[in-house]
């Protein structure tokens, strides 16, 4: 089974998708992958290869480069032809509840306003964004594996298991056995630790599994920040000692914005995968691939971000 789904057009992102698949391959293994160099092998029906690989997909990697909205065929955006298999691959992701649709902003690409795209795939820019780029490949590649890994349902122990065998069968094969024997005792260890586990965590501080966004969790306030956001900044209040960079709600009032000249996102913050639940000093917040959403025990009130919007409540 294909899991995880790379969409692309190859004169926009050709070079960076071809080297992330490798990649992923290498960490994830060759029958998790699917590219659609994979579709053009002798004796198979290229269509039916992409609808397949997409059907059976958990993860679908969208790659946006400065001409992915662009590209034009004679004069035409190629993503207003209905028949453009990017458009095709993308709106078939975005109908499934079951997959992981995350936009990968190549080399600092914007993602598109929802307005600039068909309605069948206007809803990509709802989704929370990672990045990708050549000088900062291997955090960017991590950050985005650490993704794909919560969106799997592949839980920290489950990472740290996996992380000896990955390292003998990668470079040392002759220490395979011993990384598997390590692997095993870790898990047993594990399984005795977290038994009973599965409800939420207890995090003072996380970031998204993107990385776009970080919160922190304190016994006065709940704070999220964002990196980017495409927000309404005219509807925002104005910052006397500096820019709005998130949301806080207290234990008592409504969410406000934050004006501050520091952030809370930790780059060594904790990712809360998507579907995870965090809870901490009287406030819980939650992770989606639509980004997070805080709120209060004691009032009720809190709010949600993510790069295209927030909302107060």
């Amino acid at each position: 089974m294909r899991s995880i789904f790379i969409s692309y057009r190859r004169d926009d992102t050709g070079g960076h998708a071809g080297r992330l698949a490798s990649d992923l391959v290498r960490r994830f293994g060759r029958s998790s992958v699917f590219i659609d160099i994979d579709a053009t092998m002798p004796g198979r029906n290229f269509e039916d290869s992409i609808h397949r690989a997409l059907d059976s997909c958990k993860v679908t990697l969208v790659l946006i480069g400065d001409e992915w909205l662009t590209a034009t065929p004679d004069g035409k955006r190629r993503i207003d032809d209905e028949n453009d298999y990017v458009r095709r691959e993308v709106a078939a992701a975005l109908k499934r509840a079951d997959v992981t649709v995350i936009p990968l902003l190549v080399e600092r690409a914007q993602i598109p306003r929802g307005t600039d795209l068909p309605p069948d795939v206007s809803s990509l820019v709802k989704h929370e964004a990672a990045e990708l780029s050549n000088k900062r490949w291997r955090y960017d590649l991590q950050q985005l594996c650490n993704t794909i890994e919560g969106a799997q349902g592949v839980g920290w122990w489950e990472r740290l298991v996996r992380r000896p065998v990955r390292w003998a069968t990668s470079n040392h094969p002759i220490w395979t056995a011993t990384a598997l024997a390590s692997a095993v005792a870790i898990a047993v260890a594990v399984l005795f630790a977290t038994r009973g586990g599965s409800g939420p965590l207890h995090l003072t501080s996380f970031q998204s599994p993107t990385g776009n966004i970080g919160c922190r969790l304190t016994s006065t306030a709940a704070r999220c920040d964002i990196r980017v956001q495409h927000w309404n900044v005219a509807t925002l209040p104005s910052c006397s000692h500096g820019r709005d960079r998130g949301l806080m709600v207290g234990r008592g009032g409504p969410a406000t914005f934050v004006c501050a000249p520091t952030g809370v996102i930790d780059p060594a913050a904790r990712s809360l995968a998507y579907g995870k639940d965090s809870q901490a000093n009287g406030f819980t917040c939650h992770s989606s691939t639509l980004g997070v959403t805080c709120k209060s025990a004691t009032s009720g009130h809190g709010f949600s971000l993510n790069r295209e919007k927030y909302k107060r409540f």
